[in-house]
């Protein structure tokens, strides 16, 4: 070994000169680095491999869970439903007052995907964006999950006693009754607004979020309906 990279010392040098032995290293690796240069620049195999390196101990850090999720078997499995296998089901879009066909793939029970149907004669395979859109606001954290009285969560029970009390009161004093909503696709809902509207004094009131008023007027400009 040479003699410059000798790191021991006997005990009783050290006993003589404690910090010797630290001078001595440090003036080793100094003349490492005096001797071997600055650092080689890294080369494409060298960022390959750290960049693989990388993903890869990403992937398994992804991997890791933080609690464990089991799954549970129904205790009473619908006989169309098999786990893991996707159902269609035909509907209709509640999206906006368009009401298109569509076709919905279910797994497991939950909707996860929202197609046109094909076999429709008035809109065909095709979707539009709200459409599209409809399935994400299922699960959507801040969407109302039930009835609200003054801002304040109720149970439809109360609801209903409010509004059946308010509606008795506004008759007998002959007040008028205004029904605001959307635009109201359903024939067993818009059947049920045709018989309040037999009643006096009681208006519905369409107001959508999004307007087709400029579409219905071009329509009726050019097709006359």
């Amino acid at each position: 070994m040479n003699a410059d990279l000798r790191f021991w010392k006997s005990v009783e040098e050290l006993r003589r000169d404690p910090d010797a032995g630290a001078d001595r290293v440090r003036d080793c690796f100094a003349g490492q680095r005096a001797q071997t240069g600055p650092p080689p620049a890294v080369s494409r195999r060298d960022f390959l491999t750290l960049a693989g390196f990388g993903l890869a101990a990403a992937a398994a850090a992804s991997c890791s869970r933080g609690s464990v999720q089991k799954a549970i078997p129904m205790l009473d499995q619908p006989e169309q439903m098999t786990p893991g296998v996707p159902n269609w089901y035909a509907t209709t879009c509640g999206g906006c007052g368009a009401a298109c066909s569509l076709l919905v793939k279910t797994r497991d029970g939950r909707p996860i995907k929202i197609e046109g149907n094909a076999e429709s004669s008035l809109f065909g395979g095709g979707t539009c964006a709200a459409g599209q859109a409809t399935v994400l606001s299922l699960y959507d954290e801040a969407r109302l999950k039930g009835p609200l009285w003054r801002g304040q969560p109720a149970a439809w029970a109360d609801i209903d006693a409010h509004v059946s009390a308010r509606l008795a009161a506004a008759s007998a004093a002959h007040k008028r009754v205004a029904l605001v909503s959307r635009t109201i696709v359903g024939p067993a809902t818009r059947r049920l607004v045709r018989e309040w509207k037999s009643r006096p004094g009681f208006e519905h009131i369409t107001r959508d979020a999004v307007s087709f008023t400029a579409l219905r007027d071009a329509t009726r400009d050019s097709f006359g309906i």
